[in-house]
């Protein structure tokens, strides 16, 4: 998978940044700091696992941004609803892509 280095959420561009399985004594996923505009990946991940993550701390961003207060089991339903419905249905990029 071709590594993606940097996402625009909001008008803000987020670096993307590998990141060891470790912080502090935790297993991580990922990592969202969304006053400074990082968002950082663990980089053992497999592709499907990386994209949802990917989600995962987009949502993260978002949240931060908008001041929604959202707690991580509603964050990590969100991510993984989403990332399935964008992985199931491709011909969403069409529709999203078509000229208008």
């Amino acid at each position: 998978m071709k590594s993606l280095k940097e996402i625009n959420i909001l008008g803000k561009c987020y670096s993307i940044v590998p990141c060891s399985e470790k912080y502090g004594n935790s297993e991580v996923l990922g990592q969202c700091v969304y006053w400074s505009q990082f968002i950082f990946l663990n980089h053992l991940l497999k592709k499907d696992n990386t994209l949802e993550t990917l989600l995962h701390e987009v949502i993260h961003a978002l949240e931060g941004e908008f001041k929604l207060n959202l707690k991580e089991n509603q964050v990590r339903t969100l991510s993984v609803a989403m990332y399935s419905v964008l992985k199931e249905n491709p011909d969403i990029w069409k529709m999203i892509w078509r000229k208008r």
